[in-house]
């Protein structure tokens, strides 16, 4: 009896061993969620979630945008998604993928304007952690940071802020979310005056697996671009 409980133990401390190996053999991919577009509970999948769920060698690291890029800096993260090496410093130490798509941000508000400069006394609501290209420092007015983009725009329609800086996608998704839909919500942006413009790809440390890795991901994404299954995807909304 003995005897089997030893062999018994010594088989179960082998299966705890193999299986950290295959979890920590995976890609560790920072992501945070974004409404519509990629989301923790698998119920709900956003564009994003099809698109990652058909790497297999990933494993999603669900935290909020500023500790993602801390934790990749401290190279506890391989990569992180969606990102872009325009807003990530030390690039020459990373490997970026294929992007998904550009993802455009604007300034909204609830009227039109000519220039950004019109609202430089003013409160603009924006999402802790995104980085807009340095807005904070290349926009001076009044920034009140918030921790998603539902708070966001449900902060701006509440009328706390004179406006909100986010990429489209997002505040289309946020919108949604909030049972409103942005192209009649009477809130205006300018197509023409983007204030920032980032890739949507996977980014990662520069080594040897990671860039095998890239390389993979570029492979199809570029693949998914010409049979189409990417533009299905991000043609898909939340309910």
């Amino acid at each position: 009896m003995i005897k089997i409980k030893t062999v018994l133990t010594i088989m179960l401390f082998l299966n705890i061993i193999t299986f950290d190996i295959v979890a920590s053999d995976k890609y560790q991919i920072g992501v945070s969620e974004i409404p519509s577009l990629l989301n923790y509970q698998e119920k709900t999948p956003g564009s994003y979630n099809y698109v990652l769920r058909e790497l297999s060698d990933i494993e999603l690291v669900f935290i909020p945008p500023a500790r993602s890029v801390h934790m990749f800096n401290q190279k506890k993260l391989d990569c992180l998604f969606p990102a872009s090496t325009q807003t990530i410093l030390g690039t020459h130490n990373l490997v970026e993928s294929t992007p998904i798509q550009v993802a455009k941000a604007f300034l909204f508000t609830n009227k039109p304007y000519q220039s950004f400069n019109e609202f430089s006394d003013k409160t603009i609501a924006i999402r802790r952690g995104f980085s807009y290209g340095n807005i904070r420092k290349n926009f001076k007015t009044k920034f009140i940071e918030l921790d998603s983009h539902n708070a966001v725009v449900k902060f701006f329609l509440l009328g706390r802020a004179d406006g909100f800086i986010a990429y489209l996608t997002d505040t289309q998704s946020a919108y949604l979310h909030l049972n409103n839909n942005l192209s009649s919500s009477g809130t205006f942006y300018n197509p023409e005056q983007a204030i920032y413009a980032a890739r949507e790809s996977f980014v990662c440390h520069q080594n040897e697996k990671n860039k095998r890795f890239i390389e993979n991901v570029s492979k199809r994404i570029d693949h998914w671009k010409k049979n189409g299954r990417l533009k299905k995807w991000l043609a898909i909304k939340l309910n």
